[in-house]
């Protein structure tokens, strides 16, 4: 009987233990197919990467694994400017509220809104994010966009001290200039247009041009 006993032990023991490996091996699968979508991603490769972030959210139980996989397929739709891209990245937000990429959600969404020139809805986002979180260049970016949107609803106060936090960038410092110019002319200061519109009205911006017409 005892015997009995040991083998009906040793039987569920090694049932018990190849399901555990087999989950394993699974979730390793998994893991590999993963960073292969990272890696494709990380090349530009969105279309091919996304298809594999989804399969993986699907079959994969962790649940840190399906957040990171929902996040990056959205990303990857707002790079390939998918009907539905910001509603993707909205639902992340919703679905995966303890992600650490929540932050960078809500950047994502912000630009991705801009780059659609749809400025109030940008707004909303952009008042999400955690400034203390981005890297330099990243903060340089958000400034000036957050800057350009208060600017394009005819928020003016609003947007001077986000364009100021921008003159010295590289990349942004010129049209930061040439708009806080523009809305010092517009409004009858001609102390700033004098040491800023003449240095900068004749310039034309070599990256991104922005619309230069009045606000709405």
């Amino acid at each position: 009987m005892r015997k009995f006993s040991s083998l009906l032990f040793l039987f569920f023991l090694m049932k018990f233990s190849n399901g555990i490996a087999q989950k394993s091996a699974i979730y390793t699968n998994d893991l590999q197919e993963f960073n292969r979508a990272l890696s494709l991603f990380t090349n530009n490769q969105y279309q091919s990467a996304q298809i594999i972030f989804d399969n993986v959210k699907t079959v994969n139980t962790n649940s840190d694994v399906q957040a990171d996989c929902a996040y990056y397929s959205a990303i990857c739709a707002i790079h390939l400017n998918q009907n539905g891209a910001d509603e993707m990245m909205e639902n992340f937000i919703k679905d995966y509220p303890t992600s650490s990429k929540q932050n960078q959600a809500y950047i994502e969404v912000a630009h991705y809104y801009f780059d659609q020139g749809k400025f109030p809805q940008a707004l909303e986002w952009f008042d999400k994010v955690d400034e203390s979180t981005l890297s330099y260049d990243d903060l340089d970016r958000f400034n000036f966009q957050k800057g350009y949107s208060y600017f394009s609803g005819n928020k003016k106060k609003e947007a001077v001290p986000y364009f100021n936090k921008v003159l010295n960038s590289k990349e942004y410092g010129s049209q930061a200039k040439y708009y806080l110019g523009f809305m010092a002319y517009d409004n009858d200061d001609y102390k700033m247009p004098i040491s800023i519109l003449k240095k900068f009205l004749g310039r034309k911006n070599t990256k991104k041009n922005y619309p230069i017409s009045k606000p709405i």
